[in-house]
């Protein structure tokens, strides 16, 4: 079905792709990502966001694959591939334990981002805010849920250890019958760490922590200075 020289790229989007807060890509980096398309590569999408947050980005390339929500829901083309909310009775007691330690939270849905539980749609992930003095505690007594701490704990993403960018991207290849050695990953975070773990080539940001660098292949340019176009020409991917 496919030839052994394609490749399948994943990307981060925040820092990677975007400069935050924007959320459109530069005309230099989507015309660099068409012609790995071109070629006959895959391009995809691995991120914390949800569908809506993507909607600007999508409508400037049409990506092959998107891992959402850190791995909870995947979609190949039109057919998903992991839809795996939250369990609810683990939100529940999380949530509760949120409440009484009075720490800030939202709760990321396939298309919005919410405060309460009570509005229709599962919940696929959770930010907590301000949460540095919690944290130790949380992972201590919330064992399936892995936490993704972010500006030294002031902010921290929390999803089921039953999703990953890791497994997502082991089924995605498998979906497409594409060898992991023809993986290619860029990205800036915490949860991208498995992620580079697994692909043959990991391509930190230069804003990455060094927890990322120290496993990734090669470390490129800030995406301000268009990183992801200058990696894929230096190392001529």
């Amino acid at each position: 079905m496919k030839n052994r020289e394609q490749k399948i790229f994943v990307f981060d989007v925040g820092n990677t792709l975007i400069e935050k807060p924007n959320n459109h890509m530069n005309f230099e980096l989507i015309q660099d990502l068409f012609t790995l398309q071109k070629q006959g590569n895959l391009i995809g999408l691995a991120t914390m966001r949800n569908l809506t947050m993507l909607e600007k980005l999508i409508s400037q390339l049409r990506f092959d694959f998107i891992i959402a929500l850190n791995g909870a829901y995947v979609i190949c083309k039109n057919n998903i591939l992991i839809d795996s909310p939250i369990d609810d009775f683990e939100l529940i007691q999380f949530l509760n334990i949120l409440k009484s330690k009075e720490i800030q939270y939202e709760l990321y849905k396939k298309y919005n981002i919410t405060n309460s539980i009570e509005e229709e749609g599962c919940v696929y992930g959770i930010k907590i805010k301000n949460c540095s003095d919690h944290i130790d505690f949380l992972r201590e007594n919330f064992h399936s849920f892995i936490f993704y701490s972010w500006e030294d704990g002031k902010i921290c993403d929390v999803h089921s250890t039953n999703t990953s960018k890791s497994k997502a991207m082991e089924l995605v290849c498998n979906y497409y019958n594409i060898s992991l050695q023809n993986s290619i990953v860029f990205g800036d975070g915490f949860n991208d760490i498995d992620l580079f773990k697994l692909c043959n080539i990991s391509v930190a940001m230069e804003t990455a922590p060094d927890e990322l660098k120290q496993v990734a292949s090669f470390v490129t340019k800030s995406v301000s200075n268009n990183g992801v176009s200058w990696a894929l020409k230096h190392l001529q991917l």
